[in-house]
């Protein structure tokens, strides 16, 4: 299986469904991500959490499909809710501590 290295920040409210589908999808690798909250001070509670790393090739290409995406997880998600993630979602090839700073987050 190939993999690909990727970024994800959602936000707070999307926190739970993020890591019920990267478990879902990526069974034992999808599990403990959005663990690191971000926010804009750290006196606040976390408005976002990040993962970062490798995933498989073909769950990277899921995340651009909400379509296909809701398909394979077979109904416990709607397309409204998935495509809801997404969009909300941050999700980039680019380094961590690079998504950080360019949306304006810290660690908290």
């Amino acid at each position: 299986m190939s993999n690909t290295f990727v970024t994800l920040v959602v936000p707070e409210s999307f926190r739970g469904m993020a890591q019920a589908i990267c478990s879902m999808v990526g069974g034992e690798y999808g599990e403990g991500m959005f663990t690191t909250g971000l926010g804009i001070d750290d006196r606040q509670p976390p408005t976002h959490y990040i993962s970062s790393g490798l995933i498989g090739v073909g769950f990277y290409e899921l995340l651009s499909s909400p379509q296909t995406l809701t398909n394979m997880l077979g109904g416990d998600f709607s397309i409204a809710e998935v495509t809801d993630l997404l969009n909300s979602s941050d999700i980039s090839q680019e380094q961590p501590f690079d998504v950080i700073g360019r949306l304006g987050l810290r660690i908290v």
